[in-house]
């Protein structure tokens, strides 16, 4: 079972899927109540919230990352070390953009 899961691509797919759920949750549970999604993403591009957001919502991955490497999940290791980069490359570019 353990050779079945441990491919790139389920990395990749857990790596890509794990911010976007915490990100979910975490603008659900938090100061943003009866605002729509809309205005949440145009409240965070104005400012350097973005950022931020992007930041906690990469914190699964990290965690991901250390359990896949504890379980000696190399190929999913990579997958989510490929996604959890491109999560960093996007807040450097918003980091760029909004200073």
């Amino acid at each position: 079972m353990k050779q079945k899961l441990d491919t790139v691509w389920l990395g990749m797919i857990l790596g890509l899927v794990m911010p976007v759920a915490m990100l979910y949750i975490f603008v659900q549970n938090n100061t943003f109540d009866g605002f729509s999604l809309k205005t949440i993403i145009d409240l965070a591009s104005t400012n350097s919230m973005i950022v931020k957001l992007l930041c906690i919502s990469i914190f699964p991955d990290m965690a991901a990352v250390f359990l896949l490497n504890t379980w000696e999940m190399w190929r999913a290791c990579r997958g989510v070390f490929a996604s959890l980069f491109l999560f960093i490359a996007i807040s450097a570019v918003f980091v760029v953009i909004n200073s």
